[in-house]
């Protein structure tokens, strides 16, 4: 089937036909404890090696849910559902009861500070363990922010090679494993966990490329029955794009630690080797019981009548004989193309950088995960308005889809959007089991610095519409990388649910960080970013507490509430900053011994840095740790 649609100013023709694949067993490379990955980070730091850095950084607590979207200005796009999907109720799928309680930040935390181009940030959260990868670092926390250690990312994937640059990671919620992919060397590389616990053994694979294959941004998705792999191919020179290709993995060998069963489907497989940008997204399936691997991408502009067109396609078959098609049913017969409700522009525009030089953003692409959750798929990207001509500002276009609804699937779809010279960028997308969102991205304006934020929607909240947009890490500075070069920001981000409740949420996002000095060519002070972990928590019991602040047994001084929900380690005086007199305040804790109980209580829980319920010598290597990174306190 041959089909003509516009992308840009580009012309692609469609040509959806089976192509051979191949099927072949990758063997493991070797298997690595992260114990041994710490040693041989220190090893090299010993030796005089290149390391990226990274401090603790103790929770910042929000305990109130009252006024969180008074405390907004924004406005926000609200677009209907297309007409044959505007029900009065969709029916639910959804596994658990809804809550009507508001979401809202209960804590966060740094992740990494850097100073290359762009963090390329990723992270995943499991039952126990934070884990972030970025292109300075591989990062474990603990869930409150504790830091466990870190590596590069150089370190992290040596065992195959120098990369890490792109990485993708998730926690399987499926199987209880973290999976890891990046690029090494050209080809692809995956390192999967043994356990859920990231701190224990990885078993490291290198996936084959054939020659002269050059490899662009990847995708990673997982369900019940595979892993599946997507990168877009260019030629040896980057001059000519070949198409995107997928490396299908049986789930059961990647499990069990072993030899790979690898399904290959070549470069142009899809029938797409016009568009480079056109990357095939894999969703990352939370329903056990969902048999087939759905994957998303936009996919051009059907020049009619430049409505912008997404395609769905899958995975069917057995797990060592998978069988890639496109989702049937479309009114572009053969191709899973469908129309989307809200247009777009696909011509970049800088982002808004608080009055400086603008931020350049990959172009228009679901550029993390998409999620299928409750038999529905869930999918964002930044792309830019208005939808014809000359555009003046970059929104976050979201997406709930039917897949077995076909030629119409969207169920409901919006767009955050502040008006011309505002930019919301580089979203990531979550869903619980109630069908409530969240969606993290960065945001910034004419005076809004770059930072990180966040929207969420319930489950109950009207169709197409998302609730304010809240910040998650401010930035008090513009973005600069020096010499005057493109300031990149991104590509890409994580959202992602709480496997410990199934409710709450977990996006680390990028923000404008401290300023530090070049001395070449001149004097010049230019800016790190930072990337910033947010837990976004809901109150269902409608007690004006975050249901993480419920019940939880470290409560010393007997309201209700957690005492990590009630203390902020960046402030110990409560005037806004930490500086001298914070450090007085926690000398006098040492020596004072506060009481846990009445008037004394804030005195005792900020200096509880460890939070074992007393005020020790334990505490100070945490604090001159929070000293040295203050600058990341908000």
């Amino acid at each position: 089937m041959v089909r003509h649609f516009g992308f840009g100013i580009a012309v692609l023709v469609l040509v959806v036909e089976a192509r051979a694949t191949e099927r072949v067993t990758v063997q493991p490379v070797v298997v690595r404890t992260w114990a041994e990955m710490v040693a041989a980070d220190e090893a090299m730091r010993a030796t005089g090696g290149v390391r990226s850095h990274g401090l603790f950084q103790p929770p910042v607590s929000v305990r109130s849910f009252a006024n969180t979207q008074a405390q907004n200005s924004n406005t926000i796009d609200r677009a209907p559902a297309p007409a044959d999907h505007v029900e009065a109720n969709l029916p639910s799928r959804s596994m658990c009861d809804p809550c009507p309680g508001d979401a809202a930040l209960t804590t966060g935390f740094q992740a990494t500070i850097g100073t290359s181009s762009v963090p390329n940030q990723v992270g995943a959260v499991g039952p126990i363990h934070v884990m972030s990868m970025s292109l300075p670092e591989v990062r474990i926390q603990t869930r409150d922010g504790a830091s466990i250690s870190a590596v590069s990312p150089n370190t992290f994937w040596s065992v195959l090679g120098n990369g890490g640059a792109f990485p993708r990671l998730i926690f399987d919620q499926l199987s209880g494993r973290w999976i890891a992919e990046t690029q090494i060397g050209g080809s692809p590389a995956l390192a999967i966990s043994s356990t859920s616990d990231p701190t224990g053994a990885w078993t490291y694979y290198l996936l084959p490329i054939a020659s002269g294959e050059q490899l662009s941004f990847h995708g990673l998705g997982v369900n019940t029955n595979w892993l599946a792999v997507t990168a877009d191919v260019f030629s040896q020179s980057f001059t000519v794009f070949n198409g995107p290709k997928m490396w299908v993995v049986d789930k059961t060998t990647a499990i069990a630690g072993g030899p790979l069963t690898v399904t290959i489907f070549p470069a142009g497989f899809d029938g797409n080797t016009t568009i480079g940008e056109a990357s095939l997204q894999p969703c990352v399936t939370m329903d056990a019981a969902e048999q087939t691997l759905w994957m998303i991408n936009l996919l051009g502009t059907d020049l009619n009548d430049q409505v912008n067109l997404i395609r769905l396609s899958r995975i069917t078959g057995s797990g060592a004989a998978p069988v890639w098609s496109v989702a049937p049913n479309s009114s572009y017969a053969g191709t899973g193309l469908f129309r989307v409700a809200n247009t777009f522009n696909f011509t970049k525009k800088v982002a808004a950088n608080c009055g400086a030089q603008g931020l350049t953003l990959l172009g228009a692409r679901i550029g993390s995960s998409a999620v299928l959750r409750n038999g529905r798929i869930w999918a964002t990207h930044h792309a830019w308005l208005p939808a014809t001509g000359v555009p003046d500002r970059t929104d976050v276009f979201w997406y709930q889809i039917d897949p077995g609804a076909m030629p119409n699937p969207i169920l409901q779809s919006g767009v955050i959007d502040s008006g011309a010279g505002t930019s919301h960028m580089c979203p990531s997308i979550a869903v619980n089991c109630a069908d409530d969102v969240c969606i993290g991205m960065s945001r910034s304006d004419a005076v809004r610095c770059p930072e990180a934020a966040f929207a969420t929607r319930l489950a109950s909240d009207a169709l197409g519409t998302m609730r304010p947009v809240q910040t998650l890490r401010m930035s008090n500075r513009f973005f600069s990388t020096g010499f005057g070069t493109p300031f990149y920001w991104g590509y890409y981000s994580a959202t992602v649910v709480d496997p410990d409740n199934d409710r709450g949420f977990w996006t680390i996002q990028e923000y404008v960080g401290p300023t530090y000095q070049i001395f070449v060519p001149s004097l010049e002070t230019v800016t790190k970013w930072g990337t910033w972990w947010g837990r976004i928590t809901q109150d269902c019991n409608l007690n004006g507490v975050a249901d993480l602040c419920d019940g939880v047994v470290t409560d010393c001084n007997s309201n209700g509430i957690s005492d990590f929900c009630e203390c902020d380690h960046c402030d110990f005086t409560g005037d806004g900053t930490f500086n001298g007199a914070d450090i007085r305040v926690f000398v006098e804790a040492l020596v004072n011994q506060p009481s846990c109980a009445g008037a004394e209580f804030l005195a005792f829980c900020r200096a509880d840095m460890n939070r074992d319920g007393a005020i020790t010598p334990s505490d100070i290597p945490l604090f001159v740790q929070q000293i040295l990174s203050s600058v990341y306190c908000p």
